[in-house]
């Protein structure tokens, strides 16, 4: 929407011409705005807090912006500062992608626009193919026979509502640990000695001096 205004001249005239007038009707029309959305953090984990920004470009765009998901308003209009509104925070959006836009409600100056959110905002379930998981050892570098101790480090919001195989092993050096069991096995010569992980450990001496060292790696 703009505005229609009327531009008139007038001249006074001099001794050889009489005065005069004249008009025009001006249309002036709003600047094109445009909008767009970022979120504060994409993807995420459910549990985890996620806000979404809206930037407006125009002529010094004042006015206010509404956040939807997924076509439902999400919170209320926020006010535009310096161009940027940010909505309210939430932790419970359901797993999976979701539309997110913004509606810019424009100004004298300014047309209305909206934007959306390139890609949707995606949700991962909180499981342990989604989550960091932390591994840090006691002591490194080590020396062979020095025992050692492992520690994994799993974000609360961890999704443990599916059951999980336990199972408690001991060592040969008296290592106790638990959790879901992954194998492998780390293979190193007698002059190079060492492992990484956590679970089972023990020692095979086949004929020619080398050794093989057996790793069950237990995470949870």
């Amino acid at each position: 929407m703009g505005s229609s205004d009327t531009v008139t001249a007038n001249y006074s005239g001099d001794s050889n011409h009489s005065s005069g007038s004249g008009s025009v009707s001006q249309q002036v029309n709003q600047v094109a705005s445009s909008t767009s959305v970022s979120s504060s953090l994409n993807p995420s984990i459910y549990g985890q807090s996620v806000s979404f920004s809206a930037t407006v470009t125009g002529s010094s765009p004042t006015g206010t912006v509404q956040f939807y998901v997924d076509s439902t308003a999400f919170g209320s209009a926020v006010t535009l500062a310096s161009g940027s509104a940010t909505s309210i925070s939430t932790s419970t959006l359901a797993v999976g992608t979701h539309t997110v836009t913004a509606t810019y409600s424009g100004d004298t100056n300014n047309s209305g626009s909206t934007g959306t959110l390139s890609g949707g905002q995606t949700i991962y379930t909180a499981t342990a193919g989604t989550i960091g998981v932390t591994l840090t050892s006691g002591a490194d570098p080590s020396t062979y026979g020095q025992s050692l101790t492992f520690t994994a480090s799993i974000p609360d919001n961890t999704d443990r509502s599916k059951p999980q195989r336990q199972r408690q092993s001991a060592s040969r050096d008296g290592h106790r640990n638990r959790g879901m069991e992954r194998e492998h096995r780390l293979r190193h010569n007698h002059r190079n000695v060492g492992y990484s992980g956590i679970g089972d450990l023990y020692n095979v001496h086949p004929p020619g001096g080398e050794q093989r060292h057996r790793h069950r790696q237990l995470l949870w």
